[in-house]
């Protein structure tokens, strides 16, 4: 669409897709809608994946933009919020506003829970270095109580 900021894609599967940044946006999957904001999707350009965290319905949907399809909804904790997407070591991570982190794998067209685990309360943003596959987590009241960036490196 020229001139708009929006993200759209019409599914097969059946299912629809409307992506505005920092905005609401709605997905259906056949008789299930899904919806969030903005910043609960990121888009995975070199395996053309669109993931996305749905806050209504607490779920991550893994929409596939080349085949068209999209991947079983997976519970994730209340109101996921941020998603980052390591494209070397295909792992999505997951941060939502409960303060809980999820972590999954990518692979053979298939997106699957790896962990998850509670963080910290506030704890919702996550960032990626993509060069050491590190992620970043602010945490508003770290150990001494005071605002905290916590360091985590993958084990496997």
């Amino acid at each position: 669409m020229p001139g708009s900021d929006a993200i759209s894609a019409q599914l097969e599967t059946p299912a629809s897709f409307i992506f505005r940044p920092g905005q609401v946006y709605s997905m259906t999957l056949g008789e299930d809608e899904y919806t969030g904001r903005g910043g609960g999707a990121h888009f995975g350009s070199a395996v053309q994946v669109m993931f996305v965290g749905c806050e209504a319905n607490a779920t991550m949907v893994t929409v596939d933009l080349t085949a068209r399809t999209t991947g079983d909804p997976t519970k994730v904790s209340e109101t996921p919020d941020v998603l980052a997407y390591d494209q070397q070591s295909h792992r999505v991570y997951l941060a939502a506003e409960s303060g809980w982190a999820s972590v999954f794998d990518r692979g053979d067209g298939h997106t699957t829970v790896l962990g998850s685990k509670h963080l910290a309360e506030g704890a919702h943003s996550v960032a990626l270095d993509p060069t050491t596959h590190h992620t970043f987590f602010p945490i508003p009241k770290g150990t001494n109580g005071n605002p905290a960036l916590w360091e985590c490196e993958p084990t496997s």
